[in-house]
């Protein structure tokens, strides 16, 4: 049926074919969650709108979904930390990266200051690195 076509006596006809053409498309690919519960993810930060140089994009904790729930044919998920504390609000699969597995096996992880002097060619490239020995998962207080 054409859009010109429709009118008060057939706007319900028109309305439950668009909605056929749509359910017809979930059943041929039904969309399926990105991450899955007990995965490992960042949230992304937002950045100042003049900030300047290179910044870090996600957060440096790392967070556990705890469930996934799907709202109007979109995933959404609920976090926690890895101490248990739930995580208020939602998040869409847009704001959320997967931390590999390798670096789930090491317990600690170091943040960079700066990169003294490089030596070597593409992927034989090593580094003469400075940074804090302070873990990243521990609090300082």
């Amino acid at each position: 049926m054409k859009p010109a076509a429709v009118n008060l006596y057939n706007a319900h006809k028109a309305h439950s074919n668009v909605e056929q053409k749509c359910h017809a498309r979930e059943k041929k690919h039904p969309i399926q969650p990105k991450y899955c519960v007990n995965n490992y993810l960042r949230i992304s930060r937002s950045k100042g709108n003049f900030s300047e140089g290179f910044e870090i994009n996600f957060s440096e904790e790392i967070f556990k979904i705890k469930c996934v729930t799907q709202r109007q044919g979109i995933y959404t998920y609920e976090l926690e930390d890895l101490n248990g504390e739930i995580i208020d609000g939602f998040f869409y699969n847009e704001e959320l990266v997967r931390v590999g597995a390798a670096r789930m096996l090491t317990d600690q992880e170091f943040k960079l200051e700066r990169v003294i002097k490089t030596k070597g060619r593409r992927k034989k490239n090593n580094c003469l690195s400075s940074g804090w020995d302070i873990p990243i998962n521990l609090t300082l207080g």
